[in-house]
Order: structure tokens, then sequence, then C-alpha cells
């Protein structure tokens, strides 16, 4: 029984080496991050602008427009007779896309998403990363040594061989101490004339332990560097969100300029119809010697002047979907350049009423940059605190233990060792102090600027928000504004038109004139269309500002988390 008393050590031993091959273990697996998964209530976008999301605006039920104010292109007199170029602005397959459409390519395709979805990852890989300084540290250490020497005395080895093997685990813990267990083998043979036991086995179990009482002392400062990575995490997570609300605002914005460009061209081709009917009719009228041929000429220029307008319309809805295309990047590795994109979405708007200071409460609770920024204060504020704990000196409280066997049998020489009757204790403290401490003292006055800085940025950006969300809401009412005057003059320009061709059509009116009130009205509805196109624009930049794109647009973010909470760091800790 007293034996087997004596082996218990060497057991526990072999535990803690079977202990250490589980960290060992995780040493092969990677951790993987999921990838940006998201949902989209389409049905909230079917019927054109969605309602507002959040408390500091109130919609209307059902969307606006009026629809009588722009003709059908295909209804204008003359339609037949254009050719297949300006009759048909697409080809024979283009992709109809809505707001819903746009929304999901955007979160799906967009590069600058995907970029600071790497970011993101590349943070949160960190923290596992800050975490290592709790890994279970294995060491090993094998020495095999022989000497041959000439000696001048009996008493001193001729010969000697040596060899000595040993195993360490080193573990640091919360209060900053850390703590060390080990295992030593030696076996000398030495051949002189006194020798008494040859070979000598020795055989030994170590323990040390280093607390720092000063520097380096406590939870607080042992996982700073934890909490860091964290706060940088979150910050990061904040950004991603921004930038989705920033690639989805811009590619909205994009999707009603190409609106815009597509409803213009109608304009311009309406206009060109009207040009040519006119010109048909002075011709009919020249031909039969009672009109001046100088009326049919000016009407022919006026036809040819429309037509280049249709020509640098059509490129204006060429363009407006090359800059959407590169949005929302409907191919994995590159635009789908030739693709041509049909807008389903008609010229219509949603009535709002704005409590412009609860909507300026929502901006500054919502808005991803603002939460980041506060991240960024929180972290500079630790490094202070870590700054402080440089400045204190170095005071540690150092000890250890060793039990020891010593024979020339390495069994005999274990159990000697494991009855811990030879044993070695060491007890002390190591002060360090540089007296200048110049890196200490001027790190803290970098660390105090560095959060004086970060500070006045989040003032800054809290300002930055509060104005973009100021200069929405003036953009939407005067958008909105706008659309009522230009609706009102759409209907002015459309009788004043009217009754100037009833005037010439009894003679008391010239061509001229009636394609100056022809210009008139193309001018007026493309003003009408700008401004729909604007009010919508406004409303987009609105929901940015404030945060709540997301929300009004049904956009439900799966992974990754956007707003991570900061997690206890527990001890031990795990072997992800």
């Amino acid at each position: 029984m007293l034996t087997k008393l004596k082996l218990k050590p060497a057991r526990a031993l072999a535990a803690g080496l079977a202990l250490l091959i589980v960290p060992l273990a995780g040493c092969r697996s990677l951790k993987t991050y999921p990838d940006f998964q998201f949902q989209i209530a389409e049905a909230a976008l079917a019927e054109g602008p969605p309602q507002p999301a959040g408390e500091g605006i109130r919609s209307a039920g059902e969307v606006s427009s009026y629809p009588e104010t722009l003709t059908d292109v295909t209804t204008a007199t003359g339609y037949e007779s254009l050719s297949e170029a300006d009759k048909n602005l697409y080809g024979p397959e283009p992709l109809a896309v809505g707001l819903a459409d746009i929304t999901r390519q955007t979160l799906s395709h967009n590069r600058s998403i995907r970029i600071e979805g790497y970011t993101l990852n590349a943070a949160q890989a960190q923290i596992p990363i800050s975490k290592s300084i709790y890994d279970l540290v294995f060491e090993g250490t094998a020495e095999v040594s022989k000497s041959k020497v000439q000696t001048a005395s009996a008493l001193s080895a001729a010969v000697r061989r040596e060899r000595d093997y040993g195993i360490t685990a080193s573990q640091l813990l919360p209060t900053g101490a850390t703590v060390s267990l080990g295992y030593t083998y030696n076996r000398l043979s030495q051949i002189f004339a006194f020798s008494t036991i040859n070979p000598t086995i020795t055989q030994a179990f170590t323990a040390q332990l280093r607390q720092p009482l000063l520097q380096g002392f406590g939870p607080k400062i042992t996982n700073i560097d934890i909490h860091i990575s964290q706060l940088d995490a979150e910050a990061s997570a904040a950004n991603f969100e921004a930038e989705i609300l920033d690639q989805v605002s811009e590619s909205l914005q994009a999707y009603w300029d190409l609106v815009f460009a597509v409803k213009s061209y109608d304009v311009k081709v309406i206009s060109m119809l009207a040009a040519m009917d006119l010109l048909r009719i002075n011709a009919a009228k020249v031909k039969a010697g009672v009109m001046a041929p100088t009326d049919e000429l000016q009407a022919r220029a006026r036809v040819e002047e429309r037509r280049e307008f249709v020509i640098r319309a059509r490129q204006q809805v060429r363009d407006a979907e090359d800059r959407l295309k590169r949005l929302v990047l409907f191919q994995d590795y590159s635009p789908a350049w030739d693709l041509e994109l049909l807008p389903t979405q008609e010229l219509t708007w949603r009535e709002i009423e704005i409590d412009r200071e609860q909507i300026i409460d929502e901006a500054l609770q919502d808005r991803p940059v603002i939460r980041a920024q506060y991240r960024q204060v929180y972290r500079r504020e630790l490094e202070v605190e870590k700054a402080k704990d440089s400045r204190k000196p170095s005071l540690d409280v150092i000890g250890s233990a060793r039990f020891s066997g010593l024979d020339s049998d390495g069994t005999k020489a274990f159990e000697n060792a494991t009855t811990f009757d030879f044993q070695n204790f060491i007890l002390g403290m190591e002060f360090r102090f540089p007296f200048q401490n110049r890196a200490a003292r001027f790190g803290q006055n970098l660390a105090i600027a560095q959060l004086d800085g970060e500070a006045e940025r989040l003032q800054d950006v809290r300002d930055q928000v509060v104005f973009e969300v100021r200069q929405a809401v003036r953009e939407l009412e005067t958008s909105r504004q706008r659309i009522e005057i230009t609706h009102s003059r759409v209907e002015s320009e459309q009788a004043n038109l009217n009754a100037e061709k009833k005037r010439f059509d009894v003679g008391i009116s010239t061509s001229f004139q009636v394609l100056e009130f022809q210009e008139d009205l193309a001018e007026g509805e493309e003003a009408y269309i700008r401004a729909i196109a604007d009010y919508n624009k406004a409303e987009i930049a609105l929901e940015r500002a404030r945060g709540t794109l997301l929300g009004t647009y049904g956009v439900i973010v799966a992974s990754p988390d956007l707003r991570p909470a900061s997690e206890r760091v527990l001890f031990p800790i795990g072997f992800e």
C-alpha cells in the first residue's frame, strides 16, 4: 500500500501530461465566421416607397401619385412612325427591377459591404487572439552531453556523460500571477576515483509562482487587452452596419435616378413627336401655299434639336444603369455591364409628417456611426487605465518549491522524489523601476490626448448626424413643395399649349410660338419627374440619417450580430 501511495504523484503527472494534449488538439481547428445572412420583407416594398419605421414619422397608408399629369409615350401622336431606335429604349430581354430587387442585390453583391464584412471577421478573430494570454503553455527540453578531458586530480572526472529531460506547464492567472509546474530528469555518468554513486539519477518536481503586487496586478489590468479587442469588434460591427446603410441608401437613390432617366427619356420622345406632328402640319400648309416655307424649316430644325435631346436622354439612361450596376453587382466577379435594367417603380411617393426633435433623438440613439465612436472612446479610456498601470513600479512576489530524489536507479530516484522528504523552498521579492520612467509618463500623456481626441470626435459625429437629419428634412419638405408646384405647372403648360394650338389652327399664332409652348411643357414635365425622384431620394437620405433605413425597407440581418455585447472574461478560458 505504501508503494501505491508513493506512485500517486506519478499518476498525477501522467494525468497532467494527458491534459496537455487537449489544448494541443485544438491547434488544428480553425474558427469560421458565419456568412452575411439577411431577410427582406418584400411585401412592404411591393406597392412602392415603404412606410417609415420609428416613432418620429407618421406616414400615409397609401402612396400618392398624379397619373393624369403625364402622357403615355405609346399613345402619343406619331409614335408608330418612330424608328425602332427611338421607339425601343430597351432590347428584347431587359431585367425588370423594383425596390426589393435593388435592396436584395445590394446586400448580396455590393463590394463595399463585403469588404467591411471581412474587416468585421478580422476584428472578431482578434478576440480569441487576445485571450491567448491564458493559454496553457507546455514546454519540453531534452539534452545529451558527453565530455572527456585531461585531469590533474583523481577527484575530477575525466569522462562525463549527462542526459537532461524536462517538461513544464505554465499558466497565467487573472490576478496577473504566473504559475508553472515542472518535472525534470537528470542522469549523470562520471568516471573518477572516488565516485560513490555512478550513474547519478536525479528526478524532481518543481513549482514556481510570480505574483505582481503593483504593476500588472488584478483582473482589470490582466484582461484589459481582451476588453479592448471586444470593443474593437463591437465598433467594427457598427461600422459594418453603417456601410450597409450607406450602400443600400446609395443604391436606392441610384435606382430613383434611373427611374427619372427613363421617364425623362419618355418626355423627350413625346416632345420630339409633338415637334414632328407640327412639322407635318406645316409641311402640308406650305404645300397648300397657305404658309411660308420658313415655318416648315423652323419646325424641322426643332425636330432635329429634340432628336438630339432624345439621344442624350438615352445615354443618361445607360449611364444611370451602369452606376446602379456598379453598386448592386449582379454578377459575383464583375458587374453585368451589358444587362439592361428596366425599373418597375412608378412615379409615386408617400406623404409623411415629421416630428423633427424626435427623429433627431432617434438618430442619436440608432445611428451606428455614433455607436462605433462610443466604442472608440471606451477603448481609449481602457488604454489610459493601462498607461496609468505602467507608471507603477514593478514589485513581484516570487516563490518556488522543489522536491527531488537521487539514486543510481531511476525507479528509486522517482520514489525518493515522491516522498517529498527532499525539498527546497524559496520565497522572495523583486523590485524594478526606471528612474526617469519617461516611456510610461509620456505614454500616459499620449493615451489621455488620444482619449480627448476621440471624445471630441464623438461630439463632432453627433453634430454631423444632427446636421444630416436636418438637411434631409429640409430637402424632403422642399421636394414635396416642388411636387405640388411642378404638378400645377404641368397642368398650366398643357392648358397653354392646347390654347396656343387652337390659335395656331385659326391662324392667329405662329409655329414658333407653338414650339415654345411645347418646350415649356416638356421642361415642366421633366421638373415634375425630378421633384418626385428627389422627394423619394430625400426620404431615403432621411432614413439613413436617423439609422432606420433597414427597418423601413424590411431588412433583418440574421448574421453577423450587428450589436454584439461584451462578454465577461471567465477563467479558465476555453479552447476555441
